[in-house]
């Protein structure tokens, strides 16, 4: 084997390598306990079936380091093994492509306290789960993205010694959770992440009372399994982005998280269910990024405390039926770069601090009472805007001539408002719409923006926002002349000035 350093004492051996085979001779170490192999890079051959001969192994990690093919039963003479591992590493630029049709030899490994099977191909070995049931002793064990079918009963569950368990990418039955899962109370650790889990089991984790950690990235719950886990006093690291809770026709209330489990959450998405009631406000103790609370049927004022939430990029709440008056401390919320309080009962006037939302990128605040002039600092102020909506308020007064530097604005709709006056002459400094430049600029998957085009409303989501050009003032009272400004747009696709008083010249001069 090509540059091999081997560290040596009477019963442990780290090996690093590159390439090249594995020398048979490295059984005449009897006395080895310890061997780790991890991330080298061994070209692609199979596990050497004389691994077998070192019996006194405790330890054994051959993750991340080339490895290939079938994995020889052999493994399963090694009795006093505690330490496992032929999965794939994070840290190792070489990754492993090892699979089994029979993990029967792992029962044979009755001293084992970790397993480490990430990776490894479990397709073919459908017992594979009630062959390590049968490790009593198991305290760790990893089966991440091994595709191992996942029965649902077992007759009877042995190794509930666990403390970290890692389930996700397998293939669950029928996308349910097994309910044996109950049984292991003693878990500080559990992964069920990417398993598009559509029927989790009511109670799941009620008496999990010892977990630090839980991932439930990608799946989909009901309102009773997110009640148990604010029972979770233990948990310190909680994921549940697209754990899809949206579109899943939850009602009640919003459920109180309990102490110890504002701190955990990074996103939550509550949005296009049946929740009614007000905000509660110990969402205010989150340190989250994301927030969306959108197509629900939640009343009463926004609480003021939501401007405690420094870290949070997007904001959305729109479309239910939230009242009173936009409160000025959402002026706080100084990382915000999108905020859409559309479809709701806001009314009077803007709070002047949101002026100070300098990264805010998306601002809808169509669909609602709000009455008021357009003010000057949108355009001072909110230089980074690409998208604003304030479609169907009660806006009055005259287009401020400060929105022509929003130089990145893409869409622009004041349509269905009392506005007056001229269209300002100078919106061809708006260079989104009109050099065409992209600028590089990229938006978040999360973010939608609700737009008119042909008489309809559409709803433009992350990519597809980015190539929208459009403005609408339809409905007004303005009047005048289409501004020459306005022809030199050309990256325009929406225009829409319909409705309001617009005088003779204007068709000639667009038309050319």
């Amino acid at each position: 084997m090509n540059q091999i350093i081997c560290h040596l004492g009477l019963e442990k051996a780290v090996v690093h390598g590159k390439g090249g085979h594995l020398s048979p001779s490295l059984v005449n170490l009897t006395n080895l306990r310890y061997l780790d192999l991890n991330s080298n890079s061994f070209s692609g051959i199979q596990v050497p079936a004389f691994l077998g001969l070192l019996k006194n192994l405790r330890y054994l990690n051959l993750s991340g380091a080339g490895f290939d093919g079938e994995i020889p039963r052999h493994l399963g003479n090694l009795m006093y093994l505690r330490y496992l591992d032929l999965g794939d590493s994070d840290i190792s630029p070489v990754s492993n492509w090892l699979s089994t049709r029979d993990l029967g030899w792992v029962v044979e490994l009755s001293s084992l306290e970790a397993l480490v099977l990430s990776k490894v191909n479990l397709t073919a070995a459908q017992d594979g789960l009630q062959v390590i049931n049968m490790l009593s002793s198991l305290t760790t064990l990893d089966l991440n993205g091994c595709d191992l079918f996942i029965h649902p009963h077992l007759s009877h569950v042995n190794f509930t010694s666990l403390s970290s368990l890692d389930l996700c990418e397998n293939n669950f039955s029928n996308y349910m959770v097994p309910p044996w899962l109950c049984n292991f109370t003693g878990l500080h650790d559990l992964r069920l992440d990417h398993n598009n889990l559509s029927d989790p089991i009511h109670g799941l984790f009620d008496q999990m009372t010892s977990l630090v950690r839980l991932d439930l990235l990608y799946n989909c719950c009901d309102a009773s399994t997110l009640k148990s886990l604010c029972n979770i006093s233990s948990l310190t690291y909680l994921d549940l982005r697209d754990f899809d809770l949206s579109l899943n026709f939850l009602t009640g209330h919003i459920p109180q998280l309990e102490v110890g489990q504002t701190s955990v959450l990074q996103s939550l998405f509550l949005n296009d269910n049946r929740f009614t009631g007000t905000i509660p406000e110990d969402l205010c103790k989150l340190e989250n990024l994301f927030l969306d609370l959108s197509n629900n049927l939640l009343s009463g004022r926004v609480p003021v405390c939501l401007g405690n939430l420094g870290d949070l990029r997007i904001l959305n709440l729109a479309n239910n039926s939230l009242s009173g008056q936009i409160p000025s401390s959402l002026g706080n919320l100084g990382s915000l770069y999108t905020l859409h309080l559309n479809g709701n009962k806001f009314v009077r006037k803007l709070p002047t601090s949101m002026q100070h939302l300098r990264y805010l990128e998306a601002l809808d605040l169509g669909d609602n009472g709000l009455k008021d002039i357009i003010p000057a600092w949108i355009g001072e102020r909110l230089s980074n805007l690409m998208f604003l909506r304030f479609q169907s308020n009660n806006f009055h007064g005259a287009i401020s001539d400060t929105l022509y530097q929003l130089s990145h604005l893409r869409v622009l709709n004041l349509a269905h408002n009392n506005l007056v006056g001229f269209i300002p002459h100078c919106f061809n400094n708006i260079s989104a719409m009109g050099s065409g430049l992209e600028g590089g600029y990229t938006f978040d998957s999360a973010v939608s923006l609700q737009d008119i085009k042909g008489g309809r409303e559409l709803e433009y989501h992350s990519l597809s926002l980015l190539r929208v050009k459009s403005i609408s003032l339809s409905t007004n009272n303005l009047v005048g002349e289409i501004p020459d400004g306005i022809m030199e747009l050309v990256q325009l696709q929406v225009l829409n000035l319909s409705q309001n008083h617009l005088t003779e010249g204007s068709p000639r001069r667009l038309a050319t």
